[in-house]
């Protein structure tokens, strides 16, 4: 049986620094018509210790308070045969606690959206527990979503309900209160393909409280050490 030792090491944050990699190679690109980040790890190893490290994960560095609709412009490429998934977490308010809508498909498309809930189970013991962590699928629904072409998406939260639209169409609706969801860091997580994101945009009514184009790389990244050790 395998036991898995895994340390965090950390570079020092820097005062413009906005997003932390939890994990994945996240690389900034400058292109000739638009920035954009994309993952290129692909697979990840299940660390254990939370969902967002379980996938390729950058998240905000700091929380943002009173938000009302999160928007951003995503391609999805290179997927793998099985497991494709796409998270978008938010309301993070560590990282074992946040909601999050998730895509996951196959090699075909993406095929399915849920929108889940990670919890603690038990919060008397420390943060470097394996797996005290629990996922809940509040609500789920099919939808078919292309590879290889650009995808508009926003979150909206309102007062009793949060939507997903993509390409300006809700996909996905859940009730909940708008407190539960409203303040807290977000990010994105990735497994098995490569997704391209850009034009990211945080709004409270019309003013922007938050935006990248990622015009500058402005990643804290965090490097996972560990071994196995067989028992």
């Amino acid at each position: 049986m395998a036991a898995l030792l895994a340390p965090l090491s950390a570079q020092e944050s820097a005062p413009d620094l906005v997003w932390r990699q939890i994990n994945g190679i996240w690389e900034v690109v400058q292109g000739e018509k638009f920035n954009y980040v994309i993952d290129k790890k692909v697979k990840s190893h299940k660390w254990g210790y939370n969902e967002l490290i379980n996938h390729n994960t950058f998240i905000t560095i700091e929380p943002l308070e009173k938000y009302d609709s999160i928007s951003f412009t995503v391609k999805f490429t290179e997927p793998l045969k099985e497991n494709v998934r796409f998270m978008m977490p938010f309301g993070i308010k560590q990282d074992r606690e946040f909601y999050a809508f998730r895509l996951t498909g196959n090699e075909n498309a993406l095929l399915k959206i849920d929108f889940i809930q990670s919890v603690i189970k038990d919060p008397e013991k420390p943060p470097a527990e394996r797996w005290n962590f629990e996922i809940k699928e509040l609500k789920s629904t099919d939808f078919a979503l292309a590879y290889n072409s650009d995808h508009d998406v926003v979150i909206k939260i309102e007062k009793k309900k949060t939507a997903l639209y993509i390409d300006k169409k809700p996909v996905l609706v859940i009730d909940i209160p708008s407190s539960e969801v409203e303040s807290g860091k977000f990010g994105f997580s990735s497994l098995h393909h490569k997704p391209m994101i850009r034009a990211i945009a945080v709004k409270h009514g019309r003013k922007v409280v938050f935006s990248e184009d990622f015009s500058k790389d402005r990643f804290r990244r965090i490097k996972v050490e560990g071994k196995i050790e067989k028992k």
